[in-house]
């Protein structure tokens, strides 16, 4: 039944991607794969599209990129984001432009819309019924649509006990009373619902599902209702677990959604037994204060990120799956400049200025019969349309300077090679072997975070003798956690054989991929 309604919405026009995805896909076969990965609570497929070029080394031997977007449904400018970027590597490839270069070296999985129900339904869960007042009933009482424009925005009303006042400046903004300056409230102020089940409260059930983006097990809270029964309880998030676990040389992650690492301060934390991090080893610091800066200055964004750990899919990535992951909310309705904020502007008076731009976000204030309260008025902030306020005409800068960010921290990925395999002539018929590896990108081997994880196999050398006797040295070697930009470490074998085998020396570093050199006795 439920997806039927999923079914019908689309129809309805309420946008949905996955026919775009498709097409995409069916466009460039020789370069998209389009995987379905699991099922959503509505019965909705989960789509995830594997980009990978042409030419290079094997698929299982290049680093893998996730890109995941749409798990809070109503963040539709994420989902957006990622469908551009499959849209734009796969248009440049064609043309022979800087991701032909990407997808020949490295593996791109897009997972546009984790959570296709909250994108159908136009709410920020799954398609789960809830029961969040616990009176064994279930999305019974949510917001509601009192005036009828289809819609759900503000209600305000004349209440003794109210804080908020209707704003001098503006008649259409409320701002809470300042007892300091002898103010005292006049007006309640809520969301647009009224009292669906009789027990004095209104939009305790709000209809919004499971919050898939706060349904992962790293700092799960389990005392949100709305977060789900215990971690990894949907099949949204997982579908995204299983589909990591079998690819473990997925490294690098970005995360679309509302919550942004890349803005504000690095925090750190110290491991504790049995207590789960609250920010970045102190080794990854740079690493992230880096990416920060390249992101600020590439967007031109300022301001606290303020990311939450709390069940979101950034901090599992990160922390449980030691993969680099930089969450990134996209866009913000603008919040006023400190020069604004001494002129007298406010975060409400700014936002109504875009809404005002954007023509849509606020309705006008009209008077209505609420059943509970009687006369109210209606109107103010539309809820969950932050991210849909984004102007038209500057989408495509936005995006291109997103994905600059996403192919700046591509080329930052490490890049470990065998840099030389000689050999020396001994008396007696030997022969001693010696090889560097070295780390060419910018960042370390693993992270502080990947190599406390041990999701990744350790790095190691492996000497295929082709006959030759090993003398000294051991076959197969442990190599170090190199350090980027030039990080080496050499080794050395004494073996005998007669002239003319070969000897070859292969590399394996997870998740980075493999190098081989061979030398001739």
């Amino acid at each position: 039944m439920i997806a039927s309604l999923l079914i019908l919405l689309a129809g309805l026009g309420f946008q949905d991607p996955q026919q775009r995805v498709a097409q995409i896909s069916a466009s460039a076969p020789e370069l998209a794969e389009s995987i379905t990965i699991g099922s959503s609570e509505g019965g909705q497929p989960i789509t995830a599209v594997k980009l990978s070029g042409k030419d290079g080394p094997a698929e299982s031997d290049r680093p893998g990129i996730l890109i995941l977007a749409g798990a809070h449904g109503t963040h539709r400018l994420g989902s957006d984001l990622a469908i551009w970027q499959m849209e734009k590597m796969l248009a440049d490839y064609a043309e022979g432009g800087a991701s032909k270069a990407l997808l020949d070296q490295h593996v791109v999985y897009v997972i546009p819309l984790l959570n296709p129900d909250g994108r159908s339904l136009d709410r920020s869960g799954n398609a789960a019924a809830m029961d969040l007042d616990r009176d064994g009933k279930t999305d019974e009482d949510g917001h509601d649509d009192l005036n009828g424009d289809s819609q759900v925005s503000q209600m305000r009303w004349l209440d003794p006990e109210g804080e908020w006042l209707i704003d001098a400046e503006d008649p259409r903004l409320m701002r809470k009373a300042d007892p300091s300056k002898g103010e005292r409230g006049l007006y309640m102020l809520a969301v647009e619902a009224r009292d669906n089940d009789g027990d004095e409260e209104r939009s305790e059930d709000a209809s919004q599902g499971v919050q898939v983006h706060r349904n992962f097990s790293h700092r799960f809270d389990e005392f949100d209702r709305s977060t789900g029964p215990f971690p990894m309880s949907e099949p949204e998030s997982r579908a995204l677990a299983d589909f990591l676990n079998e690819r473990r040389h997925i490294s690098l992650a970005f995360v679309y959604g509302p919550d942004n690492n890349l803005l504000g301060k690095v925090t750190t934390d110290k491991p504790k037994p049995r207590v789960q991090l609250t920010g970045y080893l102190e080794e990854d610091k740079e690493l992230f204060e880096q990416a920060g800066e390249i992101y600020r200055e590439l967007t031109g964004r300022e301001g606290d990120g303020n990311p939450r750990h709390d069940g979101s899919p950034w901090s599992w990535l990160y922390f449980q799956l030691g993969a680099t992951t930089f969450a990134n909310d996209v866009w913000q309705v603008p919040t006023p400049t400190a020069a604004e904020k001494k002129d007298g502007a406010s975060a409400e008076s700014t936002r109504l200025a875009h809404c005002d731009s954007a023509g849509a976000g606020f309705v006008a204030w009209t008077e209505v019969d609420h059943p509970d309260l009687g006369k109210v008025e209606v109107g103010g902030f539309v809820q969950g349309q932050d991210w849909t306020l984004m102007p038209a005409e500057g989408r495509e800068e936005l995006f291109d300077k997103q994905h600059q960010f996403f192919s700046a921290m591509i080329e930052r990925l490490p890049k470990v090679q065998i840099a030389s395999f000689t050999k020396k002539v001994l008396p007696g018929g030997a022969f001693e072997l010696e090889a560097a590896i070295e780390n060419s990108g910018r960042w370390s081997t693993l992270s502080a975070q990947a190599e406390r994880t041990r999701r990744f196999s350790t790095p190691r050398l492996k000497l295929n003798l082709g006959g030759a006797e090993l003398l000294a040295g051991r076959a197969i070697q442990r190599c170090d956690n190199l350090a980027g930009l030039g990080g080496r470490q050499t080794f050395k074998w004494i073996v005998s054989g007669n002239q003319g085998l070969k000897v070859r020396l292969q590399l394996e570093v997870e998740p980075s991929g493999k190098d081989s050199k061979e030398v001739t006795l």
